[in-house]
């Protein structure tokens, strides 16, 4: 037992020895999988490019095969000055845009409407017969007629009157400073206008009965707006060019006469 046992420990040694030598031997036949590059010359042709070669591509075989574009190289070396050239131009014109359409949005709406095609007088007529329905208006919420009262508050700032209208037509026709002072006034009397309406601001329904109490209190409320929106209009309408609103008195007298 012990014999074999020592036969076999020295045949592992024998064969661990062999091992070791193929492995020295095969080391030394393996070539170096990275190639080297070796500068030379040959005699050989190439289609593209007759005569002596070298034995690597140059730069007009790598022009060939590119068409000219560009390379990794060119890309390390950052881009061309014509290439800097046309991204600053961009540049400039973006710059441009941004500041144009920056100028664009800060021109007034007032500015970009059109100016109206008939004469100031015309809309300070339709001003004035919103002034005198406002008058009406008055006597409505004193008597608490709310259903009446909805139904002329729309036909003042719409059809028929067109107060909404008429005032922005009368802004577009004023110079520059006497509109700047025009339009906060009607958007403020366009505010109170609908204020008049109390629905529009408590919670009422239209069928539900409202006590003496309320109706005093909504009475109070539309009265104060009504009283608001006649100061705004009076104040809109004194700063109409005398001229105008002359003609436009002259106009609503003839009108109430030959009615």
């Amino acid at each position: 037992m012990l014999a074999q046992l020592r036969a076999a420990q020295e045949e592992a040694a024998r064969l661990k020895k062999e091992l070791a030598q193929l492995q020295q031997k095969g080391s030394s036949d393996v070539v170096d999988s990275k190639p080297q590059r070796i500068d030379s010359t040959d005699n050989r042709e190439l289609p593209w490019a007759p005569g002596k070669r070298t034995a690597w591509l140059s730069e007009a075989d790598v022009d060939f095969f590119t068409g000219g574009g560009a390379t990794e190289a060119a890309d390390a070396a950052g881009p061309s000055p014509e290439a800097q050239a046309a991204v600053s131009k961009r540049l400039l014109l973006g710059g441009a845009a941004t500041l144009a359409l920056a100028a664009f949005a800060m021109v007034p709406t007032s500015a970009l409407r059109l100016k109206p095609q008939k004469p100031l007088y015309f809309y300070v007529v339709q001003l004035l017969s919103a002034q005198a329905q406002l008058l009406q208006c008055g006597s409505l919420i004193e008597d608490a007629q709310w259903d009446s009262l909805r139904l002329i508050l729309p036909r003042i700032r719409g059809s028929p009157t067109n107060a909404e209208a008429a005032l922005f037509d009368v802004i577009a026709l004023l110079d520059t400073q006497t509109a700047a002072k025009a339009e906060p006034l009607a958007a403020e009397f366009l505010e109170y206008l609908d204020a008049m309406d109390y629905n529009k601001y408590f919670d009422a329904m239209p069928t539900r009965t409202i006590s003496g109490a309320q109706n005093a209190e909504f009475v109070k409320f539309s009265g104060a707006a009504l009283k608001a929106a006649q100061g705004r209009l009076a104040a809109f309408l004194a700063l109409v060019p005398q001229e105008a609103l002359q003609a436009a008195r002259q106009q609503v007298d003839a009108q109430e006469e030959a009615e």
